[in-house]
């Protein structure tokens, strides 16, 4: 386009230097272990993406984890379980705290949570939190 004798567009602009590629942070793959009342185990491979643990506890129940983050150092998690003629199930808020390495960390559960035996119906609350460490490489096949 040609406004009142001025061309409207600029001249073509020309590139001395190459740009840099970008770097891109990898995804670390963690496995999941310790706690003190509900034991928890197995592979998170992304802290980004939802991830399912199992456990146990120091009751005979056995757990069932299931981590909805809302980042990758926050979100909610849900969990049920049984054995010995019990019930539990629970619900809360976690976060995650890495070390400066992002090799080992920490994801700390808030629970609410109740659990129904024979002679128990109670409602609890508290914090469990259990230990991460990273994975070997190829621990998840998307790494």
């Amino acid at each position: 386009h040609w406004v009142t004798g001025v061309q409207a567009c600029a001249p073509p602009i020309s590139v001395t230097s190459e740009r840099p590629p970008l770097q891109t942070k990898k995804k670390k793959d963690y496995i999941a272990s310790g706690c003190t009342k509900m034991k928890k185990s197995g592979t998170i491979c992304s802290l980004e993406s939802g991830f399912q643990l199992t456990g146990s506890g120091q009751n005979g129940i056995s757990y069932s984890f299931t981590f909805t983050p809302s980042s990758s150092t926050a979100g909610s998690f849900s969990y049920s379980g049984s054995g010995e003629g019990c019930t539990e199930s629970g619900k809360g808020p976690y976060t995650v705290k890495l070390s400066d390495d992002e090799k080992t960390g920490t994801i700390t559960n808030d629970i609410s949570g109740n659990i129904t035996c024979p002679e128990v119906n109670a409602d609890f609350s508290g914090t469990e939190p259990f230990n991460i460490s990273e994975a070997p490489p190829g621990t998840c096949s998307s790494s």
